[in-house]
């Protein structure tokens, strides 16, 4: 399946440097790229490592991870999810259509599965400064493993562990 479309201009968010646009990059080089907030480490398109990047590179930082005890996610808040119909034409149309409430749900899940979809949570150091760039690492059981950016990925992994 496809990735959802948003509305929004891309030019709200900051492309990657040049460098990692054209892969030039040593190793885990592309972790100092602010623009990097996830990376896909996989061997085919459809692993599902690809379907997270695809899916969080579409809702932005509209997208949420979650993660309990029995399912893993992918949300994404229901205003944002479901596109606003446009209004009729002229005046009283565009007045009629701000009255109008909309029916939407608060939260909308774009993927979910068994918890056990990832064998491992970890918290991933990446970069080449002294400082590291920290990633929580999901590695799938389909061979596949993303990144996402978070400054307290060691905090998260511990929380994860905690309540499964």
């Amino acid at each position: 399946t496809s990735a959802p479309a948003l509305p929004g201009s891309a030019a709200e968010w900051p492309l990657p440097t040049a460098a990692v646009g054209r892969g030039h990059f040593h190793l885990d080089e592309w972790a100092h790229d602010p623009a990097i907030w996830g990376w896909a480490h996989a061997q085919r398109p459809d692993q599902l490592a690809v379907r997270f990047a695809d899916l969080f590179t579409v809702g932005r930082d509209e997208c949420w991870l979650l993660i309990t005890n029995r399912r893993l996610a992918l949300i994404v808040e229901g205003e944002v999810a479901i596109p606003e119909e446009p209004a009729s034409g002229g005046l009283l149309g565009r007045v009629r259509s701000l009255a109008q409430t909309r029916d939407v749900p608060p939260l909308v899940t774009w993927w979910e599965g068994p918890v056990a979809t990832a064998r491992a949570f970890t918290p991933a150091p990446l970069g080449r400064h002294v400082t590291p760039e920290w990633f929580l690492r999901l590695q799938f059981t389909d061979g596949s493993a993303f990144d996402l950016r978070d400054d307290q990925a060691e905090q998260t992994v511990r929380t994860v562990h905690a309540n499964l």
